[in-house]
């Protein structure tokens, strides 16, 4: 969707609701080498301030920051079916 069709302004129904903002980054060398890439990321708290959501109803997100994606797929001690495509971490 190009930005210039959405909305510039939330309805107060949205605003209503919680707002997330989830900071990823898949590895470590990516946050120390994309640094500025993740303080944007960061920057969208503010941006959905500024656009009407009081800070205690913006949750941010960023537990995972920095950790493959293939360690969040698998809760722990699940052991995946062999016909899954999941790497082997034996």
């Amino acid at each position: 969707m190009n930005a210039e069709f959405l909305p510039l302004t939330p309805t107060t129904d949205q605003r209503a609701k919680m707002a997330y903002v989830y900071i990823r980054q898949s590895s470590l060398m990516q946050v120390a080498r994309h640094g500025e890439s993740t303080d944007l990321q960061y920057s969208l708290v503010q941006r959905a301030v500024a656009l009407g959501w009081p800070r205690e109803r913006v949750e941010l997100i960023d537990e995972d920051l920095g950790v493959n994606a293939d360690v969040l797929l698998r809760p722990n001690n699940f052991d995946p079916p062999d016909h899954l495509p999941f790497p082997s971490y034996s």
